[in-house]
């Protein structure tokens, strides 16, 4: 991250992201109330559907896109198509596709009764609302099966148009619609009518954990807690309620999963003997001993991915209580729910929420700069690194940084302590590289608390006698805009190659 200044990756990484960010936005000016009027082409739609009661208030002017019009209310996005035949002109937009929520639909044994959609059980408690905005022709298909939110105590379900949440010790009619449209809209419509239906799942993601997840499933993963960030190892991560899902920059179509049971303090246990009783599997782990595995979770886990996806157990079957029982492997925690006919429903363990440090950043922010944009092969470049904790500098914060050489390899440097600015530097010796070389950095900080947060930046490495380099500058002082802008020609082949390989990934 840059601060007063745009280098080659900020530039035009920013400019990518303005553009394929406008042609999917729809923006939003909203009043200091933060709601609007229902435009006329919506008041029908609107009052179909129950109003403000059921879709919230509008949060957005009229918007217009590709010849279309839009309309947001907290719930949902109105929209309005003139090339339809007149009386289907207006709908609900397919929001829902849009957050990377997905399922398979289950296997329920014969005689379950209650209303199938396309293969998913709609939940009972939303089935009257349902059916009261007009079944799958207005909600949309399911995007799975009711789901339970534990950190905002509440069963919701997901469709494509809008979504249905109760919360748990309610009225059973106190079904309400989650906030779409707040959570689209964003930050750009700054009305919240309900909190307790807010929706948290991050804007940005990485395409290929999304697609991982999707093909996982929701009721695997869970929903996803934090947005995608880059790892002490130089893996970008992102948690999930569930599980912790990485992908290798160097090789991002590869997903796989971290072991978040001990990230979050489940400690492994020493193996044992098989136990002969009936409805056990032992899994060995070493010669003759390892762990017990009840049945239905080897089914479990047979049926998603298997032991390769899931690991091998690291712990013995504990009993939660009466009813429930409980196991860890490496890379997820599951429990087995004991049910009135003896079966046992197996479902993970949301280990997302069990640890904070893993999703709390403490609002810790992370500044990169180096002295000049480009650097000629025979000089030396300055780095510094900027650390604020709550807007504030950090002092004493130790300092990795991480330098791809032109070889391929890559060298670590210890930078000295963050000073009582946030600041730490470092001048790396000239690499005589050929001019036109992309040179990406990582600077890692070690905070008190253990945690450990990365950037990823680079620099240019350019023949002096090609281009006239701007003065060196220090950091916050001025801007290399105008100098960048001059010169975007010497930057442009460089990003094309790194954007070819990083920026396909990212969404937002």
């Amino acid at each position: 991250m840059k601060t007063e200044r745009i280098s080659l990756l900020v530039l035009i990484t920013a400019v990518v992201f303005l553009i394929t960010a406008c042609k999917g936005e729809r923006q939003a000016v909203p009043t200091s109330e933060g709601t609007y009027p229902v435009e006329p082409i919506f008041q029908g739609l609107y009052n179909q559907l129950g109003g403000q009661a059921t879709l919230g208030p509008a949060i957005s002017p009229l918007l217009s896109e590709n010849g279309n019009y839009y309309q947001y209310t907290s719930a949902s996005l109105m929209e309005y198509d003139p090339q339809m035949p007149e009386g289907s002109r207006t709908r609900l937009f397919p929001l829902g596709l849009e957050m990377g929520v997905g399922d398979h639909p289950r296997v329920y044994p014969p005689g379950v009764s209650g209303r199938f959609v396309e293969g998913f059980l709609v939940y009972d408690k939303f089935v009257p609302l349902f059916d009261r905005l007009g079944g799958v022709s207005v909600v949309g298909r399911p995007l799975g099966e009711v789901h339970w939110n534990t950190g905002k105590n509440r069963y919701e379900q997901y469709f494509e148009n809008v979504g249905f949440y109760w919360i748990d010790g309610d009225a059973e009619s106190a079904v309400y619609l989650l906030a779409y449209g707040d959570w689209k809209c964003g930050q750009q419509c700054q009305n919240r009518e309900r909190i307790d239906a807010s929706i948290d799942i991050p804007t940005s993601y990485v395409t290929p954990i999304r697609t991982k997840a999707l093909s996982l499933g929701l009721e695997f993963t869970g929903l996803p807690l934090t947005a995608p960030s880059l790892g002490a190892d130089g893996r970008v991560e992102q948690l999930y309620e569930n599980v912790l899902l990485a992908s290798d920059i160097q090789a991002p179509v590869h997903v796989l999963l971290l072991p978040l049971p001990e990230l979050v303090g489940r400690l492994r246990e020493a193996p044992s003997s098989p136990d002969p009783k009936p409805g056990m599997l032992f899994v060995p782990i070493e010669e003759n001993l390892g762990y017990n595995v009840p049945v239905p979770l080897d089914e479990y886990i047979k049926m998603h991915g298997g032991y390769e996806l899931v690991g091998l157990p690291i712990s013995h079957v504990s009993r939660m209580n009466g009813s429930r029982l409980e196991q860890c492997f490496v890379n997820i925690c599951l429990q087995g729910d004991l049910q009135v006919d003896g079966t046992l429903v197996v479902s993970p363990v949301p280990l997302g929420y069990d640890n904070d440090s893993l999703t709390q950043i403490d609002d810790v922010t992370i500044r990169t700069w180096e002295s000049k944009p480009l650097v000629a092969p025979h000089e030396e470049q300055e780095l510094g690194v900027i650390v604020l904790s709550g807007g504030v500098p950090a002092a004493g914060v130790a300092i990795e940084l991480g330098v791809h050489q032109p070889d391929g390899d890559e060298k670590i440097y210890q930078l000295p302590p963050t000073d009582e600015r946030g600041e730490s530097k470092l001048n790396l010796d000239p690499m005589n590289a050929k001019s036109g070389t992309l040179v990406p950095y990582k600077a890692c900080a070690q905070l008190k608390n253990q945690q450990r947060f990365c950037v990823l930046d680079s620099f240019v490495i350019w023949d002096m006698g090609k281009v006239e380099i701007t003065p060196t500058l220090p950091p916050f002082q001025t801007s290399y805009l105008p100098f960048v802008m001059r010169n975007l020609h010497l930057y442009m082949p460089a990003f094309l190659n790194h954007y070819l390989t990083y920026m396909p990934f990212v969404g937002k």
